[in-house]
């Protein structure tokens, strides 16, 4: 009721008074509904802190338990939206990998039309070539060439899964920061409605930069 009211700050002072993780009586799937609710209010007053300390209390081994996979995707993109506000990159790339996974898994009940499995996979690769260099990056980069074959043949995909390639190849990438802005700036991350949109930008050129640097 109070956040039908527009009382964002009251409803959130509210619930958090609750402490619903030390209810026995109630069943995973309420828990997890009501920990949910928590993250979705604090998240609206950009409360990223306590987000953080909210998400701890949801333990991962029960969002694997079947017949919570709506709630294993929401909990995500909850973390998606801290990860994006700290510039984790690695983080939220491994976030929407997940996010990924548990659609695919099960289509037709969390996406029919398959636009969110696609946005969730192209989020997954952009943020993981965002994140800086390191062993687990090349890890994961290699990962997604094995793994995800058909969902880089696309056409939708085949710029990201260029560059992808690109980074885990030795030679030099061509570089031109029009041509680069221009084949990548319609994905989501890039977009000005997107948390650090433009910041996101400047990182995937800069990326490429140190891929050239390190080939050299």
């Amino acid at each position: 009721m109070l956040e039908a009211d527009g009382k964002a700050e009251e409803a959130t002072k509210m619930i958090q008074e609750i402490q619903i993780e030390t209810y026995g009586s109630l069943q995973t799937v309420e828990k997890v509904d009501f920990i949910l609710y928590q993250m979705k209010l604090v998240l609206q007053r950009r409360d990223f802190v306590r987000c953080q300390i909210l998400s701890r209390k949801i333990s991962k081994k029960h969002l694997n338990e079947r017949g919570l996979e709506k709630q294993k995707v929401q909990y995500y993109r909850f973390l998606v939206q801290y990860f994006v506000h700290e510039k984790q990159s690695l983080e939220t790339a491994k976030a929407f990998q997940i996010i990924y996974d548990t659609q695919n898994a099960a289509p037709e009940e969390l996406d029919p039309s398959g636009q969110e499995r696609l946005a969730s996979f192209q989020n997954f690769v952009i943020f993981l070539l965002l994140s800086p260099h390191s062993n687990e990056k090349v890890d994961l980069l290699n990962i997604v060439v094995a793994k995800y074959p058909r969902e880089l043949d696309t056409p939708q995909t085949e710029p990201l899964a260029r560059y992808l390639r690109r980074f885990l190849s030795s030679e030099l990438v061509p570089f031109d920061a029009t041509i680069v802005q221009n084949e990548v700036r319609g994905y989501q991350p890039f977009l000005d409605s997107m948390e650090h949109g433009g910041l996101h930008l400047q990182e995937f050129l800069r990326q490429l930069i140190q891929h050239n640097i390190r080939t050299v």
